[in-house]
């Protein structure tokens, strides 16, 4: 695993960004929310989020279903909320169950087989058209988990590098408190999977925990703070 300065990405600067209510600056999510809302539409599909550079959606398949899905136009990321599976990309398979992550490049055939337990997933695709590589796929396992421990500091470690995105973990230890005020120069997007923090950007704050998703437009200050116990985050940049 790669690790680096999670200030290779951002800038620190002023906190100049605009409310929630202007959803090109930023919107959040929680889980919990999200497949309440997906159960009462009945939808295998729920998308939440589509801003042009990410968009991203809920995908659930029952015990037994069958996976219908088509290739996509854009390189993907898949988190696994619950379930139990076996996954197949271009005549290749692997198993899952909750906690693993996969990337599928953009084009690739690739289903969900032999589904033991119901699924459910966080999808979420960079709008990015740099398509055109050769890292086609791969499965880690609760990435989040393997970093050894959180150290001393605040701390970013990628586990993804393509033309088209830059995923990595964010932990932040509660003995640091929080972070200072990141610009970056990439939209983005966060799921927090450990602890519970304020969210502060541009006058307001809202509080996050374990399942809340984090839409950031480029060029908009926000940070982390307040935190009850050690804090992590998956982010996604779009390239």
């Amino acid at each position: 695993m790669i690790r680096s300065a999670l200030t290779c990405y951002a800038i620190i600067s002023i906190l100049t960004a605009t409310g929630q209510s202007d959803t090109q600056a930023w919107r959040h999510f929680h889980l919990q929310e999200l497949i309440v809302e997906q159960v009462t539409k009945q939808k295998r599909y729920l998308p939440f989020l589509d801003e042009g550079s990410i968009s991203a959606g809920i995908y659930e398949l029952r015990t037994h279903d069958e996976d219908r899905q088509q290739p996509h136009l854009m390189d993907e990321i898949y988190f696994i909320l619950n379930g139990k599976s076996r996954f197949n990309v271009e005549s290749q398979t692997t198993t899952l169950e909750a906690g693993d992550v996969l990337f599928v490049r953009a084009g690739l055939d690739h289903k969900f087989l032999d589904i033991s337990e119901d699924l459910r997933t966080l999808v979420w695709f960079s709008g990015s058209k740099n398509t055109d590589h050769d890292f086609y796929w791969k499965k880690w396992s609760a990435p989040h988990k393997a970093i050894p421990r959180l150290r001393a500091e605040n701390t970013w470690d990628v586990f993804l590098e393509v033309p088209t995105m830059v995923a990595g973990v964010y932990s932040l230890p509660a003995r640091v408190g929080g972070d200072s005020v990141l610009t970056h120069k990439e939209d983005e997007i966060n799921y927090v999977v450990k602890g519970r923090a304020k969210f502060a950007i541009g006058e307001e704050e809202i509080e996050v925990s374990p399942g809340s998703v984090i839409y950031i437009k480029a060029g908009t200050g926000h940070r982390f703070f307040d935190l009850v116990g050690d804090f992590q985050a998956y982010i996604m940049f779009v390239q």
